[in-house]
């Protein structure tokens, strides 16, 4: 059949909540769904419409699906009612998202995440993982910020305001960085920032430390076995189900994940807690020892008191007493 002689396709997002204009609903709600129907039928049609999501239309257009066609809001909402549009006969179908932990889908998100990383043409790192340097210097530590929300997420047209530094912030931010020098982290913002970009970063993080926030999405791109360290305000951890959006996450992703608690949704960051979370944790003792060798290679009582203040502190932790690996370190 020729390409003109196709029908045309209305896809309406179902997200389970939110607003698709913001990244983590738009990513999980609209582009993975999206992305795993348009594998298996999106050649199927001549023109495929999907809703304007603002400022986020960009991340979908780089993909660069050549029939999906994105329409302003409200004329998406105007062609429901339509069996016809510009010469095609038109069909609807609705999308049920994954944008809630327990509709996450594991199958849907390693399908969803092979396809985009593809279309970017971003090469797995498979080599990364087996031969990951066993000092700090060697480990790519990535801390994530945030900015102002863009005039759009203020404005009467957003469907839900708000986001950035103004929903959640660190106000410790620099001396979190600064308290980490021997990770060598680099600060990072998404805003801003093409989907390519957000997906090479997090793919070639080791360790990444980052408040509760959308962009969080992005630990889908993630090799197996990094770190994440997710700051979460008290508040939205008594909440429960707040703690699980990452959590579940990482474990599709085979990561390690653990929460440092902060008192409220712009308090400042215990570092303490930050730095113990990730010196004591489990499975990278046997780096820190051979991190120590290496530093102190040429003095060997150096090399030994050092040592003796990381077990002490290793085994004093409660959470790494238990036979079972405490993946939820807090404050």
């Amino acid at each position: 059949m020729k390409r003109e002689e196709l029908p045309a396709i209305r896809i309406e997002s179902q997200n389970l909540s939110g607003s698709v204009e913001h990244y983590y609903h738009f990513f999980f709600g609209l582009l993975v769904p999206l992305v795993n129907w348009y594998c298996k039928n999106g050649r199927n049609y001549a023109k495929v419409y999907v809703r304007s999501c603002a400022d986020l239309d960009i991340v979908l257009l780089e993909l660069d699906y050549k029939n999906v066609v994105i329409l302003d809001r409200q004329k998406h909402l105007e062609l429901a009612a339509q069996d016809h549009y510009e010469y095609h006969c038109l069909q609807h179908i609705k999308l049920r998202g994954y944008d809630k932990p327990d509709a996450y889908l594991k199958n849907a998100f390693i399908s969803a995440r092979n396809e985009i990383l593809s279309r970017l043409e971003i090469v797995p790192d498979t080599v990364r993982n087996k031969i990951m340097s066993s000092n700090t210097e060697g480990r790519k530590t990535i801390i994530i910020d945030r900015k102002t929300p863009a005039k759009f997420f203020q404005s009467e047209y957003c469907e839900i305001q708000g986001g950035g530094n103004i929903r959640r912030s660190i106000p410790n931010i620099k001396q979190v960085e600064g308290a980490l020098f021997e990770y060598h982290p680099s600060m990072v913002f998404m805003e801003g920032l093409s989907l390519k970009r957000q997906a090479t970063i997090f793919h070639t993080a080791d360790i990444i430390i980052a408040q509760h926030g959308a962009a969080l999405s992005n630990l889908l791109f993630c090799r197996p076995g990094v770190t994440i360290v997710e700051i979460i305000p008290r508040n939205l951890i008594q909440d429960g189900i707040f703690s699980n959006y990452f959590r579940l996450l990482s474990r599709i992703i085979k990561a390690k994940h653990f929460i440092v608690l902060q008192h409220g949704s712009h308090s400042p960051v215990n570092i303490s807690s930050l730095l113990n979370t990730l010196i004591l944790n489990r499975s990278s003792f046997k780096t820190e020892i051979l991190y120590l060798l290496y530093r102190n290679k040429r003095s060997i009582s150096l090399f030994l008191s050092q040592l003796k203040l990381l077990i002490k502190n290793f085994c004093s932790n409660p959470y790494l007493s238990m036979k079972k690996p405490q993946h939820d370190l807090f404050e």
